[in-house]
């Protein structure tokens, strides 16, 4: 049962076949897929700015639209203890900060799997 919950967790296909009313248009999920975690963070964001105009906060999301870089950083995710993973971030960190992300973050050691002692 594991194998089979795993296996339909996150599949892009699914997010092709159910759709969101957006100002009355019929909209694909993967279309508006990371508008949800782009809005939680514009929203803490605009909140933060009236609770203390004077100071700034420093929020990290991991999900992330154009734009979202106004106001927080961005972390990749979740990696694994591989070389592979962290040559991917050493890629993928500098990329970000061209995009405009002048804060971003990654689990760089790895956060799951095992590791060598390599």
């Amino acid at each position: 049962m594991q194998d089979k919950m795993l296996s339909i967790a996150n599949n892009p296909e699914d997010y092709k076949r159910f759709y969101h009313n957006v100002d009355g248009k019929k909209i694909r999920h993967d279309k508006v897929h990371n508008l949800f975690g782009y809005n939680m963070t514009r929203a803490a964001g605009e909140a933060f700015e009236r609770i203390d105009p004077e100071k700034r906060f420093l929020m990290f999301s991991r999900s992330s639209y154009i734009g979202m870089h106004r106001y927080g950083g961005i972390w990749t995710g979740d990696n694994k203890s591989w070389w592979s993973h962290i040559l991917l971030n050493l890629k993928m960190l500098p990329s970000l900060n061209m995009c405009g992300f002048l804060y971003t973050g990654a689990d760089l050691g790895g956060f799951g799997a095992d590791t060598t002692r390599e």
